[in-house]
């Protein structure tokens, strides 16, 4: 292939390999093939396909550096590095059944992700499959790149694999039957060879193998390991001769593989391997097979022995297969944000509601139909692409798509992928995949009618013939411009009492687009009527979930997030051009701690593109001055711009603009008709206007636009006026609307915009030398949202509230050192420094009373600091002290609060229930949701301990809802959802809220500040190992610790658990700690009931 070198990822000193490519490949295969196949594996996200990190060409710079080992525009790849080596190194050594089966199904998992996507490997073998230790796992590597590093004897060129491991339609070049069964074909030998040390033909020469793999009977399976009944037999299946009669799906393969039995471990294998982990697959054993009928035949019989094996069974829940992005280099190169998928963020109703309404299809064997509607930008096609991947992962439907402006029948066409040629050989063909006799009328009908005449019946019978196998999915694009594919719909739906199948139709549409489309706006309504309809509307993302879907591909710094924000709002796909454009222009730039910052102020750098530019430059010079203006005062209004708006705008600046003039735009391409008015079609076409006009003129159109929004007092308002006012360059009435934006978000709950502004306005005032006391003040205030927002500070924030409170002795700023203090007093809290934080709170306290300022803030966060350091009495008394300094209804209900958790921890629940109740009343009459969420999910504690479970968890999915609209991350309700779900006996939705508090936080966090989470779900999938170790971890937390009501909730939750399991012996010694939990909490009666369970237990089996 060229030259190998190993090396080290410089932000992660994670092991790399680099790849030169030689220039006799290079002259062998295009740079753009190649290019393509290296994008193809990059843009794979999962635990068993190694990590492209970077790939590209050399530069003069690199070159120059190289001494000239490197040579200029040489291609190079760097991927993550095995520490095992190859699978083909590990099979010189004696391997056990068990090593082999999960060897395979790692293998099968990552194939299902890559078959998901379109992604054929074509050179499966031990070579390619490499080892990893910490954790344990096998991963597939060079996907498409290895075949063309053949050596060129013997025709190799032109075959595409490794010939051992070929299946026969390799062999004879037919990339119409190329698949995923392609790629089993290829595992088929990988197994052969595992068990019994060779392939499966051990011919010399192509053409020798080409005859055997295409021809030849398989050899007697002669294993040298001992394996299970029924291995054959699946082995078998994958090496069939015909693609159409191996498995067809990876998933399908995987689910026959995990029902043999893993024997015993072989002690002469040197590896050992912990329990599979299927990423991608999954199923339970509550879900039924979804086994048809061999299909009917019109004409011709089929031989009942040919045909694939059966699909596996329909999965229950999306989330059995669900994982979160790998990414386990922190730091990839930014030339992969455009390569890598995006991980699909929140929406999880609607994916539940599209997988209920999926799995309804199968179980009804009846068509079901589901239109998805929102505004262009707002998602709905990567729901869509989420969601028909995650079917074919799982082996759950076949999908046939038609895209953008395509032909639902080009589509069908498509998705047949038939051989060049006569109609006859299209025919066998078609017979062959089907299953079906090669007299079937339906086939000549299909491909005269599909291919010629376009008529729908024949695309809906089509469809209809695949559903026979398993459900499929027909999903159609756009389909407001898709008229040709309300036809075959329509004769979906009308074939339901002739012809009843699972096929399941998602239409997606535009909304903006159906102005002016009276036809489809009439088909929708008739269709949305239809019985077998669903309607989904998609809300817009949260600022907070907009970050998420960048931070999934790129790890951003908060300055760099917050200024991505600020100029895009919570439009994800103006987000993603944006940053597209840093990296185009190498404004992002990766740190040591793992994340990219910007090395520009991107507030003044340009972002607009030529191409934009000079069309806008060209459509602009074709307007009069009047129009030009016209349209400048659009683009001030925003990248969307109202019409109502816009008037009262052109009104202020005495002008008009004629009926034609947004339409001219349109017909250019350079603006959308919306719901509400009109959009530029994308941002850079705005920032071309601002560029190619005089900047006074701007200047003044966003005083006029200040202007008219400056009489509103709601939030969206004071955001805008604050954007206006700094672009009309008028900084100081820019802060001060900055700040009064900061606060009502804050009241409001909208961190993360309160965060914006802050920062906003923080910029502003650091670019004036005599305002840096108030520049200081707006740093502690981002601090302590930034804080309030993630649930914890940032760990570079006590370097800097050293610094301020530093700077603030000396320049003799004593209000800056007050507020400084209770800030790092806050932050030493957060961090568990009990001591330090009540130091540096009583230094707070005595300054402010030196100079007469109300003390409240400072005491009541003493009173925290007492609280989580477990010493709940001293917490009460300080909460009633701050009662002194109290000045506003919010300070009132802190207290409340305050004191009503601490009765509530202290047993005093009915006390308790009082004082949550007040502080929630206090909070919702000053409108403040994120705090009267908070006092909320306390009372959901209390319904949890009186057993209301149901009760607790409306409260906290309530919570979490708002938390979510906030931009807040909220792991301790997903704790307590969790806790409460396994309470219930919801073990699903406990592991599910379990794994969202491990993805935030870590294990090492969770296993410090929520043993108990853990330990249920070690419980509950029979993890004895981790079992033990929480268990112990339990017992040490418990001891003294503010969540002792929870820790003894959890024991108690527990041992229900393990004795409905039928682990008596568990069980016992769990209801025996919840005893003392309870005790030790102050609930002896409580701790008395569990004793008694306990002793129920050994009355039941004294053994």
């Amino acid at each position: 292939m060229g030259q190998v070198f190993a090396g080290v990822h410089e932000a992660t000193q994670t092991p790399v390999v680099l790849k030169f490519l030689n220039a006799e490949i290079e002259a062998q295969v295009p740079w753009a093939n190649l290019d393509r196949e290296i994008r193809a594996q990059a843009g794979l996200d999962h635990p068993n396909i190694v990590v492209i990190v970077d790939f590209g060409r050399v530069n003069d710079i690199e070159a120059a550096a190289s001494n000239g080992k490197f040579s200029l525009g040489q291609a190079y790849i760097v991927m993550e590095k095995g520490e095992l080596g190859s699978l083909e190194r590990r099979l010189a050594k004696p391997v056990s059944w068990l090593f082999v089966k999960r060897v395979l199904l790692a293998v099968l998992d990552g194939l299902a992700h890559a078959h998901a996507r379109g992604v054929i490997h074509r050179d499966i073998k031990p070579a390619n499959v490499i080892g990893f230790e910490n954790p344990m796992r096998w991963k597939l590597t060079d996907f498409g790149i290895a075949h063309h590093a053949q050596d060129g004897t013997e025709n190799q060129a032109t075959v595409v694999g490794t010939p051992q491991y070929m299946a026969p339609e390799q062999f004879m070049g037919a990339a119409h039957d190329f698949g995923p069964p392609t790629d089993l074909y290829a595992l088929g030998c990988v197994a052969w060879q595992m068990v019994t040390g060779v392939t499966p033909f051990l011919e010399e020469g192509l053409m020798a193998l080409a005859n055997a793999h295409s021809m030849k009977e398989l050899p007697p399976l002669e294993a040298k390991i001992h394996i299970p009944d029924g291995f054959e037999a699946w082995v078998k299946k994958l090496l069939a001769k015909s693609p159409w009669e191996r498995f067809q799906f990876a998933a399908d393969a995987a689910w026959e593989l995990s029902k043999l039995s893993d024997l015993e471990a072989n002690t002469s294998s040197s590896l050992s391997l912990p329990a599979p982990s299927l990423h991608t697959l999954g199923w339970d054993e509550e879900t039924t097979t979804l086994v048809s009928e061999p299909p009917e035949m019109l004409v011709g019989v089929a031989d009942p022995t040919k045909g694939p094996p059966p699909p596996c069974p329909f999965p229950g829940d999306w989330r059995r297969f669900v994982m979160a992005s790998v990414n386990p280099l922190f730091g990839l190169s930014s030339a992969l944000f455009n390569v890598r998928p995006a991980e699909l963020v929140a929406r999880e109703q609607e994916r539940d509601r599209l997988w209920n309404m999926i799995a309804r299809t199968s179980r009804s064997k009846r068509a079901h139909i589901c239109v998805l509607k929102a505004p262009i930008g707002r998602g709905k096609t990567v729901l869509a692409q989420w969601f028909a991947e995650r079917l074919l992962e799982s082996g759950a439907a076949n999908v046939v798509r038609v895209k953008q402006s395509q032909s639902p029948y080009a589509a069908v066409m498509e998705h047949m992928s038939l051989p060049g040629g006569e109609q006859a050989s299209k025919v066998r063909t078609l017979a062959q995949r089907l299953g079906i006799g090669p007299e079937d009328i339906r086939l000549k009908w299909w491909l005269e009618m599909l291919d010629d005449a376009r008529v729908p019946e024949a695309a809906a019978s089509y469809i209809q013939a695949q559903a026979k196998f398993r459900p499929l999915l027909f999903w159609v694009d756009d389909i407001e411009e898709n008229e040709e594919a309300l036809g075959v719909i329509d004769k979906i739906l009308e074939s339901q009492d002739s012809t009843s199948r699972p096929v399941f139709i998602l239409a997606c549409v535009d909304t903006d687009g159906l102005v002016a489309r009276a036809s489809i706006e009439s088909w929708l309504r008739s269709v949305e009527a239809h019985p077998l309809a669903s309607v989904i509307e998609l809300a817009p993302l949260t600022a907070l979930e907009v970050t998420q879907v960048v931070e999934s591909l790129l790890i951003l710094d908060e300055s760099a997030k917050m200024s991505l924000l600020l100029r895009a709002g919570t439009d994800p796909t103006l987000v993603t051009h944006l940053v597209q454009d840093w990296i185009r222009n190498g404004w992002l730039e990766l740190q040591k701690n793992r994340v990219f910052s910007l090395n520009v102020d991107v507030s003044t750098a340009s972002t607009s593109d030529s191409s934009w530019e000079e069309r806008t430059r060209s459509a602009l010079q074709a307007l009069n001055s009047t129009e030009r203006s016209c349209i400048l005062a659009a683009a001030v209004l925003g990248l969307n711009v109202s019409k109502d708006e816009w008037a009262t705008l052109l009104s202020r600046l005495s002008l008009t603009a004629h009926g034609v003039l947004v339409p001219s735009l349109v017909d250019a391409g350079l603006a959308v008709w919306s719901e509400k008015g009109w959009s530029f079609t994308h941002p850079y076409v705005r920032e071309a206007v601002f560029k190619l006009s005089p900047p006074p003129a701007v200047r003044q159109w966003h005083i006029e636009a200040a202007k008219m929004l400056r009489d509103r007092t709601d939030l969206d308002a004071l955001s805008r006026l604050a954007h206006h006012l700094f672009e009309a360059q008028e900084f100081s009435a820019a802060v001060r609307a900055h700040d009064k934006a900061a606060k009502l978000s804050s009241k409001r709950g909208n961190l993360l915009l309160a965060c914006q502004h802050t920062q906003a306005y923080l910029q502003i005032l650091s670019a004036f030398p005599d305002r840096e006391d108030e520049a200081l003040l707006a740093k502690l205030r981002f601090s302590e949202l930034t804080r309030r927002r993630l649930g914890y500070y940032l760990a570079e924030e006590e370097e800097n509230l050293q610094q301020i409170i530093a700077r603030a002795s000396e320049a003799k700023w004593p209000e800056v050192e007050f507020h400084a203090l209770q800030t790092y007093g806050d932050f030493l809290t957060n961090q568990r420094r009990w001591d330090e934080s009540k130091a540096v709170l009583n230094a707070s306290i005595r300054l402010g009373e030196k100079n007469g300022w109300n003390l409240w803030k400072s005491v009541a966060r003493l009173a925290d600091c007492h609280f989580y350091a477990g010493e709940l009495q001293e917490s009460y008394d300080t909460y009633v002290k701050a009662l002194d300094y109290v000045e506003t209804e919010d300070n009132l209900a802190w207290c409340h609060f305050g004191v009503g958790y601490v009765l509530l921890l202290q047993g005093h629940h009915s006390k308790a229930r009082e004082h949550l109740t007040e502080a929630k009343a206090l909070y919702d009459s000053q409108g403040d949701p994120l705090s009267a969420a908070a006092v909320k999910s306390s009372i959901a504690d209390l319904d949890r301990y009186e057993k209301r479970y149901d009760v607790a968890l409306t409260k906290y999915h309530e919570c979490l809802d708002v938390q979510n609209q906030s931009g807040r991350v909220a792991p301790t309700l997903h704790v307590n959802i969790a806790q409460t779900a396994f309470a219930k006996g919801d073990v699903e939705l406990g592991i599910l809220h379990a794994n969202k508090v491990l993805r935030v936080l870590g294990l090492e966090k969770v296993d410090r500040l929520y043993p108990q989470i853990p330990l249920l779900v070690a419980a509950a999938e029979g993890d004895w190992k981790s079992y033990e170790r929480l268990v112990k971890i339990l017992n040490e937390k418990s001891k003294g610790s503010v969540n002792e009501f929870d820790f003894a909730d959890a024991a108690e939750v527990l041992a229900r658990l393990l004795e409905a399991r039928g682990d008596a012996m568990r069980a016992y010694e769990a209801y025996q700690l919840a005893g003392a939990l309870w005790k030790a909490h102050g609930d002896h009666g409580r701790g008395v009931l569990c004793e008694l369970e306990a002793e129920r237990l050994v009355m039941m089996d004294p053994s």
